[in-house]
Order: structure tokens, then C-alpha cells, then sequence
């Protein structure tokens, strides 16, 4: 395992399943029920972005730092 949690398999790379549930107690499933993306840091790289389709909480992987800042794809920092 790396930092981030992805593994080597023999088809190439693969990552955890998200966590069952949000911060709040919401399921995280398919659906209505959650949203994967990628969020650019400025100090990580990239973080992987699991938002809750109930109350829009995210769960970052690698967990945010206070080093991280984020950075829209056209440069803006967030």
C-alpha cells in the first residue's frame, strides 16, 4: 500500500471502497447516495473526493493537512 491507499494488483492499480458511511451517518452508496471525485492540492498532488449526496459532506483520501490548499484546474486556489 502507498500513502494514498491504492495497491498494486495484476490488472494494475486499485484503491479501498469508500467508507460505509459520511461524518454525519448517511450510507454511501451508487446513486443518490454519494459522489466520487478528484480534488487538486497544491502540496498532495491529488486527493480523491467522496462527497455525500445527502448533506454534501466530504471525506478526503488522502485526509486534507493544513499544508493542503486546493487548486481549480484553471489555477484559482479554493
Amino acid at each position: 500500500m502507498t500513502d494514498h491507499g491504492l495497491r498494486r494488483t495484476r490488472l494494475g492499480w486499485a484503491e479501498p471502497p469508500p467508507p460505509p458511511q459520511c461524518v454525519n451517518g448517511h450510507p454511501l452508496r451508487g446513486g443518490n447516495g454519494m459522489v466520487v471525485g478528484i480534488a487538486h492540492c497544491a502540496h498532495c498532488g491529488l486527493h480523491r473526493a467522496i462527497s455525500c449526496g445527502f448533506c454534501d459532506a466530504v471525506i478526503y483520501r488522502p485526509p486534507r493537512t493544513e499544508q493542503c490548499s486546493f487548486v481549480a484546474m484553471d489555477g484559482r486556489r479554493g
